[in-house]
Order: structure tokens, then C-alpha cells, then sequence
């Protein structure tokens, strides 16, 4: 009974699978904007740092993919600002410790933030001692 069952379904789930439409499926592109892909980098020094990275078009909404926040000793602590519909916002990122103390730290991680028309993007950073690093954005601007 069960064999029985197992081949119906698979013979069921198998056409399913192998069917072809007769005429092709037409897909509609909703998002016509060209996107135009941006890098920005900054540097810093000393043990705690406050830093603008990058100011946004005022005819552009910014999409942050990916942060780098490197120093030549260990990071404690560190967030990226930006301001959405007026509204500061503060993005924790996440820090791995360090296997050895003050072996020089990263933080590189993926993320999704967005960041109003004529804004400016900031990091701030609080690290072991007083030491210089960089931090580096990766995104796109949309237009409005």
C-alpha cells in the first residue's frame, strides 16, 4: 500500500516539475532606478573616534552593504550613524574578540542601512589605545 502511494506521489510531484508552459511567463522589472555603486573610506586616530565617512547627495538615498573598521590594536566598540526621515540612528556592530590582546582589530560585516538625502554617515569607535585605523563603507545611491 505504501509503494503504491510513494509512486503515485512521486509520479504526481514529477509531471508537476516537468511541465512547461505553453507560452512564456513575461516578468515585469518594478525597480528602474540605475543604482550607482559607491566606496567610501576614512581614517582616524587615537583611542576613541568620532568620524564622518561619507555625505549623502541631496537628490540620492544612500544603501550601506557592507562596513570594514580596522585599527592597529583592539576594538571594544563600534557603531555606524546615519540619519533615516530626520532620525538619528546608531548601528552596533558586531565585535569579535581578538585572539591575542592588542593584536590589531577588524570588523567587517555585512548590513542594510540606509541613509537620508544630504546626510552625513559617521562611525564611532572606542579601541584599546591610542592607535589609528581606517573604516570603509561599501553601497549604492538611489535617486529620489
Amino acid at each position: 500500500m505504501r509503494s503504491k502511494l510513494f509512486l503515485i506521489l512521486a509520479l504526481i510531484f514529477t509531471t508537476a516539475i516537468l511541465a512547461q508552459p505553453e507560452e512564456p511567463m513575461h516578468v515585469k522589472v518594478i525597480d528602474t532606478h540605475a543604482h550607482q555603486a559607491i566606496q567610501a573610506q576614512s581614517g582616524w586616530a587615537g583611542p576613541i573616534a568620532t568620524h564622518d565617512i561619507y555625505e549623502v547627495p541631496p537628490d540620492r538615498i544612500l544603501v550601506i552593504e557592507f562596513v570594514t573598521i580596522s585599527a592597529t590594536s583592539e576594538i571594544w566598540d563600534c557603531r555606524i550613524t546615519t540619519h533615516v526621515k530626520g532620525q538619528l540612528i546608531s548601528h552596533q556592530l558586531s565585535v569579535q574578540p581578538q585572539s591575542k590582546k592588542g593584536e590589531p582589530g577588524i570588523v567587517s560585516e555585512m548590513v542594510k542601512v540606509y541613509a537620508d538625502p544630504g546626510s552625513r554617515v559617521s562611525m564611532w569607535a572606542n579601541t584599546a589605545k591610542n592607535n589609528t585605523g581606517t573604516i570603509t563603507i561599501s553601497g549604492y545611491l538611489v535617486p529620489l
